[in-house]
C-alpha cells in the first residue's frame, strides 16, 4: 500500500525478504537428512562466502532481529515475529 493510503512502503518488502530467508534456512536445515537434494544443496551452502550463503544470510538476519527486538527472550520469538509482520 502506498504510505498515503497508510501503507509502509519498502519495510514491508524487507520484512518478508527477511521471513523468507529464514523459511528457506529452516527448510534446508531440517529435510537435508530425508531428500538428497536438499543435501547437496545444504554442502553447496556450507562452501558459500557468508554474502551468498542462504543459511549463513538466514543466521544474520535472525541474529540482527535479536538485537533490535530487546523485548524478545528467544531468538525463535524473533522469528516467528518477523514470520508475523
Amino acid at each position: 500500500m502506498q504510505r498515503k493510503v497508510g501503507g509502509r512502503g519498502l519495510l514491508q518488502i524487507e520484512a518478508t525478504y527477511q521471513a523468507e530467508i529464514i523459511n528457506i534456512a529452516e527448510y534446508f536445515n531440517t529435510k537435508y537428512k530425508t531428500d538428497q537434494f536438499v543435501n547437496i544443496i545444504k554442502k553447496h551452502e556450507s562452501n558459500q562466502p557468508n554474502m551468498n550463503s542462504t543459511i549463513k544470510m538466514a543466521v544474520n538476519v535472525a541474529e540482527e532481529l535479536n538485537q533490535s527486538n530487546v523485548n524478545s527472550d528467544t531468538k525463535n520469538e524473533s522469528i516467528q515475529h518477523i514470520k508475523r509482520k
